[in-house]
Formats: structure tokens, sequence, C-alpha cells
């Protein structure tokens, strides 16, 4: 209260004073309220006065008769030299009581001050009229100059009355200025009065209060005596060694729990040898994860027709990826050359492993080594070959099969030397039954014997039963598999499959595989395997109205299958391995 009272004082003293008259104005307003009476009776006048010169002009423009004007000046020219006569008079009374209220307010506030300044403009203002009413001369005029003195006394009047309003309305802007500015100071004076009020009340309540406690601690009690001498402490709890041994022995047994629930949970592949053990297949390549060509990828933005980004065959010849390819190149070579496979089918037993990725990376990859190679894509649902080289799909092997024209009007070159491309053509209603007509057979030979390798791009083996249509027609089948949690039972599955139609399995080739940090492609250490989640849920909706999604799976290394669980991350191998590789 103290602070805020002595904050209030400065204010005060540094504020000017606020007088009111007995209506509760200030000076200022009730200056204000007087100058605006006085302009809105100068400014009925100036309208009167106008509308009298308008209609008198419009008289003498009718040209009515002189006497008839003269009637009508003659009254008003007797009642405006009366009010000429008395103005003098009466400015002097004006001028008078004016002088001595500057006197009073230059004593009181000092001559800067701008009530001071505001009453030297009236003085101005009333001496100006007098000087006007002094230079005016008095002229004898005969009858016929009354009608122009009437209308240039009407004349003179409206000037008269027009320099006053402006006069008055300049000094009803400094009036209102001023009134303003006091009135900010009003309205500080009540916020500190406000607020010392305010703590004045909390200051009382809080005395109360404290009156209230001391009542009550004063009407009784306990009172506490020392009974034996205080001696000093020890610690009692808790022990640093049972906390420990406790927390490693939870700790132990909460790890090893999640270890076995991980490993009981998890059923996917660990590494190659367990690829082989358990598939009793061959691995003949590892394709890392590819990253997309950013050139490519602005052209395709932009709208243009290029390659797919992720040819890295075509965009990047000396990388990881690329090297990749031309090991599984060299594996198909010694295959072929022992048992004479040159007709291939690539498929996957799960949505989203990258065959298609793979099947075009090394259909380019043979044919760079001097091969005549073709990609036959018999995916006739959801085809995608042709529109990784910048196809069009218009007529293909759905064409060829049906009879619509030969194949070879259907095949298409590709910007690669010696890569051909045979696309599905257009879409049937029934692509599986298209695909087990015998012309499909014929079709297969002919092209067999003009080229020398022959890649035929199937579906998922466990989405639709088309590659198991075709699988029989063909010399091989290469099986394309990316790890998950789920890629143990789906590629059991899948070999089950191609086993029982009696169908040569060349080798596996494990798609999207990452590095771990220090391991080289021919440092003889370890891959890890991503584990990578299957992304089809997350795709948009213009992607998931078709039954896989290979476009992102198999470019951008998400997802393994539909009906995959939870997958793990990149170094997720299980808490168990990770467990030993800690322990090692």
């Amino acid at each position: 209260m103290a602070k805020k009272n002595k904050s209030y004082k400065e204010f005060r003293e540094n504020s000017p004073l606020i007088w009111k008259g007995k209506e509760g104005l200030t000076v200022q307003q009730a200056r204000v309220s007087e100058i605006e009476a006085r302009r809105s009776g100068l400014l009925i006048k100036q309208a009167e006065l106008g509308e009298r010169l308008k209609l008198f002009e419009k008289a003498i423009t009718e040209g009515r008769p002189r006497a008839e004007l003269i009637s009508l000046a003659g009254p008003y020219l007797e009642a405006m030299d009366k009010a000429a006569a008395q103005l003098p008079g009466s400015l002097d009374v004006q001028l008078v009581p004016l002088l001595l209220q500057e006197q009073q307010l230059s004593e009181a506030f000092g001559p800067n001050h701008p009530d001071v300044m505001a009453t030297r403009k009236r003085i101005a203002f009333v001496r100006e009229m007098l000087q006007k009413a002094a230079k005016t001369p008095e002229k004898e005029e005969g009858p016929v100059d009354v009608v122009e003195r009437y209308r240039s006394r009407l004349r003179h009047e409206v000037q008269n009355a027009e320099a006053e309003n402006n006069s008055l309305k300049l000094l009803l802007d400094v009036e209102l200025k001023e009134a303003r500015r006091l009135a900010n100071y009003e309205i500080q004076d009540e916020t500190y009065r406000s607020e010392i009020m305010k703590s004045e009340q909390l200051c009382d309540s809080i005395v109360k209060r404290l009156q209230e406690i001391n009542l009550v601690r004063d009407a009784g009690g306990f009172d506490a005596s020392s009974i034996s001498q205080i001696g000093p402490g020890y610690k009692v709890a808790p022990s640093l060694f049972q906390v420990l041994c406790g927390g490693l022995a939870i700790g132990l047994l909460c790890g090893v729990s999640l270890a076995y629930l991980a490993e009981l949970s998890d059923k996917g592949f660990r590494g190659a040898d367990e690829i082989r053990n358990r598939l009793g297949l061959p691995v003949i390549g590892h394709i890392p994860r590819l990253q997309p060509d950013s050139a490519a990828q602005q052209k395709l933005k932009s709208g243009e027709t290029t390659l797919d980004p992720y040819l890295c065959m075509q965009f990047r010849p000396n990388s990881i990826g690329a090297e990749a390819y031309r090991a599984v190149r060299t594996a198909l070579y010694f295959s072929t050359n022992s048992g004479g496979h040159r007709l291939i089918q690539v498929t996957s037993p799960d949505i989203g492993d990258g065959k298609s990725t793979l099947i075009t990376n090394l259909g380019i990859c043979i044919a760079q080594s001097g091969k005549r190679t073709i990609i036959i894509d018999a995916d006739l649902r959801r085809p995608r070959i042709h529109k990784m080289f910048g196809l069009t799909a218009t007529a293909g092997l759905a064409s060829a099969i049906s009879g619509q024209l030969a194949w070879r009007d259907a095949v298409q070159a590709t910007s690669i030397a010696g890569l051909s491309v045979l696309p599905c053509g257009p879409l049937p209603q029934n692509p599986s039954e298209l695909l087990t007509s015998p012309r499909l057979l014929e079709v297969l030979t002919e092209i067999k014997a003009d080229y020398d390798f022959v890649l035929v791009d199937t579906p998922p083996l466990l989405a639709v039963t088309d590659p198991c249509v075709v699988a029989p027609r063909v010399d091989c089948v290469l099986l394309i598999l990316r790890l998950s949690k789920q890629s143990g039972p789906h590629a059991e599955r899948a070999r089950e499959i191609l086993a029982s139609l009696g169908v040569k399995i060349l080798g596996v080739v494990v798609n999207c595989v990452t590095h771990r940090s220090g391991s080289g492609a021919y440092g003889g250490e370890h891959y890890d395997y991503n584990y990578s989640q299957h992304e089809y849920a997350s795709q948009p909706d213009a992607a998931k109205e078709s039954y896989y999604n290979e476009a992102n799976g198999e470019s951008n290394g998400a997802a393994s299958s539909a009906k995959s669980a939870p997958a793990h991350t990149a170094n997720d191998r299980g808490v168990l391995s990770w467990f030993q590789s800690l322990w090692m």
C-alpha cells in the first residue's frame, strides 16, 4: 500500500490540475460545449443568410419589378445597419474578459499552456472582427443602389459567418485535444484510486484473518517436553547391495523372457544359411536397398517420359546394386550353360518383394553383356514393366494369346541396346483362363527361339494362381524373397507350390539387403537383413485399390507381405540375437 500511495502521489505531482464545475465538467469540457453551441448557432445563421441570398438573386434573375425588390430589401437593410452599429461595442465587451482571462492563465500555468494559447486565439479573432468593422466605410446610397447594397450585405454576412465558423472550428480542435489529454489523466487517476482501494481491502482481510489465527492459537493446545536425550541417526534403508542385486535379477529375467517371446514370434530368416537349410534352395544373389536417381525422379514429376529411377543398371552402373545384379547374372550364366535354361520366370511369395525392379535391372544387365534379351510382362492384373521403361501397353502378350495380332508386332524396343519388352497388352477379364491357353506355350517357344534370354514377370505366388499356370511352361523359376517376420512360412509355402508343379527352381535372390557399418560387398563379413514392415496399409487410396503395390514395395524398399505381422527395423534380428552380438 505504501508503494502504491507513493506512485499515486508522484502521478498527482506531475499531472495538471483538473478543475470541475458544478455540473461535474472540467474547464475544457465546458469550453467545448460552449464552442459547439456557438458553432450550431452560426451554422443556422449561415444557412438562413445563404438561403435568403439565393432567393433574392433568383428574384433578380427572374426580372421582378425594382419596386418589389426595394420593398423586400428595405426592412432587412435597416436591421443590418442596426446590428452593424452595435457590433463594435459588443465585440469590445467580449474582448476585455478575454484579456483578463489570458493574464490569469499565464500567471497560473505559464505563457505556453494550451489554455493560454486557446485564449490568445479567441482574442486574435475578436480583434480581427473589430478591424473589419472599423474598416467598413459608410456610404450614402440612393434608392437606386438599395438592391445591390442588400445583396452585397447578404454576401458579406455569409462570408463573416463562414469565417467565424472556421475560427471556432480551429479553437474547438485545440480544446478537444486538451480535453482528451486531461481525460487520460482522469483515467489514470481512477486506476490508481481503484488499485489503492483493492489493496486496502486485501490488507483488511489479511489483518482480520491473522487476528482469527492468533485467537485460535491462544485458545489452548498441548505442551511438548523432551523425555530422553536425542542421539545420532543412521541409515537403515534402502540398501545399495539389495537394490543392485534385485534389479540385476529382475532385469535378466525380463530380458530372457522378452528374448524368448521374440524368438517364438519371429518366423523369418536371419541369413543365407538359414534360407538354404529351410528351403533347400541355393541363394544366388543379395540385392541391396536401391536409391532412386534424382534426375529421373525430377523428370517423372515434371511429366516427362523416362526410365524408372530405380533402374540402377542404367543410371548407376558402378554402384553396389549394379554389382549385385551382375552377380545374379553370373549365376544365371552358369546355370543356363549347364542346363540350357534360357526361359526364366521371375516371381515372389508375397506382394511387394521387388520382383519387377529385379527383372528389369537383370534384363538390362544381361543385355549389356551382349545377349539378346526380352522381358515379357505376364502380370495381367497390375502390369508395370512398360511403365518402368516409359512404353505403352496398348498391345502385348494378352493380344498375342487371344490371336488379335502376332507377338512380334507387340514387341517394343527399349533405349537399352539388345533389350526388348513384350508388354501385357489390354487387361483381360479372365487373366488366369487366358494364361491356360495352349497359345501361351507356342508364343513362349517362338520367343525363346529368337532371343538368347527370355525373362517372364508374373504376379506373387501367394496372391493369385497366375504364376502357377505359367510355371510349367518355362525352363526354370527364379524366386525373389524379401526378409520379414513372416517371410519364412510364406517362402516355404511358395516352394511347396512350385515343387508340387514339378518346376525347377533356379535359386533364391534376397532383395533389399542392408549392410552393417564396416562391412562391404567383398569384405567377407555378414549382411544384416532388413526386416522392413509391409506398408501396403499405409499407402494412399489410389494405390490401395490394387491387390498389391509393387511400385512402392519394389522401389523404395517398403513392405514384405499383405499378411505379415508388425515388422522389425533394419537391425531387429530378434532380441536374443542382439544379446548374443552384445556378448560377443
